[in-house]
């Protein structure tokens, strides 16, 4: 006696998601929102985790649902815009794939992925219908948030995953929220590729609201010299990342290929004098005197000023006291190099290299 098969509910098609993240994206836009699942809760009347599950297509959902989610943004549900939840009745049924089309979803060659992403959103939203889709054509993929359970050694389990992956895929935060784990792991995915043949993982990053122009940060930098990056703007671009991603992990060999662009190497430094250096400064030894034209000067307002001033003065005497390396000497070149741009003739003096032997008496002095 044949089974019958349940019903799985339906999952949205790539050009169903993408027409549906187009339409929250605009609706966002115009209401000044951030998009949050509590705000589209609020708007359709869909439960927060039902529209989570209906966007990651990890599941299916019950296909009323879909339509009021739709209907809420104006939107019509055509047939290819939805499918079976279950791959193997999608395939007998003729009826449109999620993914986008490639030839992987019986692809016997499938591949390891380490998936690096943040929780926050929308880093985490993008990282899980990437690994919905890498998952739904036979790859293997290893999330921190999936894989490490509570109480296990976190370094550990992060080496063990890289080891074992063929990929990492890295979803990269603006320069301030790039944390030491996720430097962490590039610096091993490439100890490991120096040390093996096939040069695996190949790392594929990916920036998440974060322009490709924008400088990384010093060690981030260094290591994803000459790997070519991809920029994720607003959901309307998570199709098109995911159609990359699967067309590259089922068309290239899990090797390392020469790089046809040199992305990091053009990342201009547009640090403002005005603010505090950001992480993406070349860093500089502690110790001693700062360049003028150093990023890592703090002006302390308004001390420089009232210098700068008081130089225009006759006669004028500024005496700067304060405890061992707290920019005392720094201070003073910046004075000299506005007294010279006023066209004063400057002579910096030291008195600690003057011998001691002047210095008991004014007569020798």
């Amino acid at each position: 006696m044949l089974k019958s098969k349940r019903d799985r509910g339906r999952i949205l098609t790539a050009s169903g998601l993408k027409k549906l993240n187009e339409a929250i994206q605009e609706w966002a836009d115009k209401y000044n929102l951030r998009g949050t699942l509590t705000e589209i809760e609020a708007e359709s009347g869909v439960g927060s985790d039902t529209v989570s599950k209906i966007r990651q297509g990890r599941e299916g959902a019950d296909l009323s649902k879909i339509r009021q989610l739709f209907a809420a943004f104006d939107l019509t549900l055509a047939e290819a815009d939805h499918r079976s939840a279950k791959l193997e009745e999608a395939e007998d049924a003729g009826e449109p794939d999620n993914l986008p089309a490639t030839d992987t979803a019986k692809n016997s060659s499938s591949v390891k992925v380490f998936l690096s992403y943040r929780t926050d959103e929308p880093d985490r939203e993008l990282g899980k219908q990437l690994e919905a889709a890498l998952s739904a054509i036979g790859h293997t993929v290893f999330t921190a948030e999936n894989n490490i359970k509570l109480g296990d050694n976190w370094f550990d389990r992060i080496n063990y995953f890289i080891k074992e992956s063929d990929y990492l895929l890295l979803l990269l935060p603006p320069t301030g929220s790039q944390s030491e784990l996720l430097t962490y792991q590039v610096q091993q995915a490439k100890e490991l590729q120096d040390s093996r043949p096939d040069k695996k993982p190949i790392i594929l990053p990916i920036r998440v609201g974060f322009p490709l122009d924008a400088p990384l940060n010093h060690d981030l930098r260094g290591y994803l010299y000459r790997i070519k990056q991809r920029e994720w703007q607003t959901p309307a671009d998570t199709p098109i990342i995911v159609k990359e991603v699967l067309n590259l992990l089922s068309e290239t060999p899990a090797s390392v290929k020469e790089p046809a662009e040199d992305l990091t190497a053009k990342q201009p430094l547009q640090i403002s004098s005005d603010d505090i250096p950001l992480p993406a400064a070349e860093p500089e030894l502690p110790g001693g005197q700062i360049d003028v034209a150093s990023q890592f000067y703090v002006e302390r307002p308004p001390i420089e000023e009232r210098c700068y001033q008081t130089i225009l003065q006759p006669s004028a005497l500024i005496r700067i006291k304060a405890p061992r390396q707290m920019g005392k000497t720094s201070l003073m070149a910046r004075i000299l190099q506005r007294g010279a741009r006023q066209g004063y003739c400057t002579v910096p003096l030291t008195f600690q290299l003057v011998d001691k032997a002047v210095l008991p008496t004014w007569i020798n002095f």
